[in-house]
């Protein structure tokens, strides 16, 4: 989670300006989007045997913000 704060940061500052004081809600708005479903035990261990914790970054980061190039 914490690999996606930088990202969250952009796109919010992105969205409401430089200036905007980011608060706990506005990440919470972007945590809400994870299936948590896609986290649960065999989830994760298919996901470790495939790449890891990049592997599950990359699929809580795609839930959240979706694809970055947009």
């Amino acid at each position: 989670m914490l690999r996606l704060l930088p990202d969250i940061f952009r796109i919010i500052t992105r969205e409401y300006g430089d200036t905007y004081e980011i608060s706990v809600v506005d990440f919470i708005k972007y945590l809400e989007k994870i299936d948590k479903d896609s986290l649960s035990p065999e989830n994760i261990r298919s996901m470790q045997a495939g790449g890891g914790i990049k592997a599950i970054c990359d699929i809580i980061r795609k839930q959240i913000i979706g694809d970055m190039t947009e």
